[in-house]
Parts: structure tokens; sequence; C-alpha cells
């Protein structure tokens, strides 16, 4: 350090090591950026998808290890259409990036695009509990609770919410999420280290920056949602309803927009509604119906 010091002066010693920190950090931050399929919306991600997955995998078997009295076998009826409508959703998934690669004609950069879905070993439970919840994990893994299928009683229903919970995964949001946490984590030590200026409180971070970007992500995924639905023959119109009925189940709308991870029922309805979505779903619904009716009469 005194070699450097003696080396350059101080003035230039500073330039340079802030030429080579940021030529570091854009390196960093663009090789590392990717695009979201459906929405293409650029995000910066730090986990590897080999990372990721491992993760997704063992968060999975936390879960199942804490559920598995309450894990309804296979064969029961829940379970049966539960992992019907997941395996219908995902099949157009899958087909519907086929058909996005060859409709743009980029193959590399489609590839990469769904990188992280490929050879990812779907699973679906269903567990025996009142919570009206689903959730998927990174990897695939996709949770339905029974609370939740007392209230929706249509397939339709039943898969607005799990295109939601896939569409999550879809979107890399869960390493989006860890991602930023690591970055906030990274300018609080340099804050603390390096300058006069206080820490960013945890509180300011929360409500100017995580909060506002998990209502995002709701949002991302409940558009997603709605097209993968659409793609797997399940009419997108009852997707609003559910949002609001959900949100009239969990008492949603009594929370502050501010203090929530979600936008409000109201809201999430209302962007789902918008005539140019339901239109754009709309018509991924009728495409999909009328390959069904086309494969159908071949059969």
């Amino acid at each position: 350090m005194n070699c450097f010091r003696n080396s350059f002066p101080l003035p230039l010693a500073i330039f340079l090591v802030a030429v080579l920190g940021g030529g570091a950090i854009i390196t960093i931050y663009y090789s590392h950026l990717e695009i979201v399929p459906y929405t293409k919306r650029s995000h910066f991600v730090l986990l590897s998808h080999s990372l990721e997955r491992r993760l997704g995998e063992f968060v999975f078997q936390q879960r199942k290890n804490n559920l598995k009295n309450d894990i309804l076998p296979s064969t029961h009826p829940d379970s049966v259409r539960v992992s019907c409508i997941a395996k219908n959703i995902i099949e157009a998934l899958q087909r519907g990036l086929r058909h996005d690669k060859r409709r743009r004609g980029d193959l590399d950069k489609s590839k990469e695009e769904t990188r992280h879905l490929e050879g990812l070993n779907w699973e679906v439970l269903v567990v025996k509990n009142k919570n009206v919840n689903a959730y998927c994990v990174p990897g695939g893994k996709i949770v339905v609770f029974t609370g939740l299928l007392d209230h929706l009683r249509t397939d339709a229903e039943i898969a607005t919410v799990i295109g939601h919970e896939i569409a999550h995964v879809i979107a890399h949001h869960y390493v989006e999420k860890v991602t930023k946490e690591l970055v906030f984590a990274v300018v609080q030590l340099f804050l603390l280290q390096f300058s006069d200026i206080a820490y960013i409180p945890d509180a300011m971070y929360k409500f100017l920056l995580q909060l506002p970007f998990l209502r995002r992500m709701e949002k991302e995924a409940d558009y997603i949602g709605l097209l993968l639905m659409a793609s797997a023959g399940y009419d997108p119109h009852v997707a609003p309803s559910v949002h609001e009925k959900l949100g009239q189940i969990t008492k949603q709308t009594s929370r502050p927009k501010y203090l929530s991870t979600h936008p409000s029922p109201k809201k999430r309805a209302e962007l789902l509604s918008q005539a140019e979505v339901m239109e754009e779903a709309r018509s991924v619904y009728r495409d999909a119906v009328a390959d069904h009716v086309v494969s159908a009469d071949f059969l």
C-alpha cells in the first residue's frame, strides 16, 4: 500500500481506483443482465442458474419435511386435479417458448432468456391445510394448500393461481430479489467503511425500495400468469375476479398500500382487466382452443 501511495499522487490514486472499480462494476452488471420472457424486461441477477436450483431444492426439501404429515398422496383427487392443471400450464409454457424462438428467429438470444427453465424437474404438492395460499420455489416446486381449493371451484380459477406462481419462476423473481438484497448489503458496507454518510436505515430501504419492487414483481407475475393460463386453454376472463375473491377472503384490502408486499386485489383486477391486456390474453386463449379442436379432429 505504501508503494502504491509513493508511486501515485493521492488524487491520481483515487481516480485510478474509481475508474477500475467503476469498470469492474459495469462489466459485472452487463454480464449478469437477463431478459424476462413475455415482458422482455431487463433485470440484474447475480446467482447462477445451478445455484438457484440447489437453493430451491434445499428450501423445498425443508418444507416437505415440515409438511410431510399433511401432504396428500399423488392419487388423491385434489392432487390429481391440481397436477393436471399445472401440467397443462407447463406444457403450454414450453410450447409458447418454442414458438417464440421460431417467430423471433434469434435462437441464441431466446435460448439465453429461458436457459434457467431448461431441464426443470417440476413437482406439485397439495397440502391439507386451511391456509388460503399457494407458492412455487425456484426449480419448479409448486405447493398448493387445500384451503385455496375450498374457495376456488373451477379449474380456470385454480389455473389463475398456479399460472401466477409458475410466472415467478419464469421471471426469475427469487434470484432478482436476492440480488437486490446483496447489492443493498454491499452499499451499506461501503457507506459504513468508506464514507461519513450515515448508513441507509432498513425502514427506508423497505418502504422506498423493497416493497415497491415486490409489488411490481407481483404485477409482472399476474400478467405472465394470465398469458400462461390462456395458452393452456383456461379462460383468462376469470382471472380478475379470482384476485378480488382472494382479497376478500384474506382481507388484503385492510392493509395500507405502502405496507403491503402485494398490490391491492382491486388494483390487480383492474390491471388484468385493461382492454389491451385482456385482449392479448383472449387472443392467446382463442388460439389455444382452436389448436385443441384441430388436434382433437386428428385423433
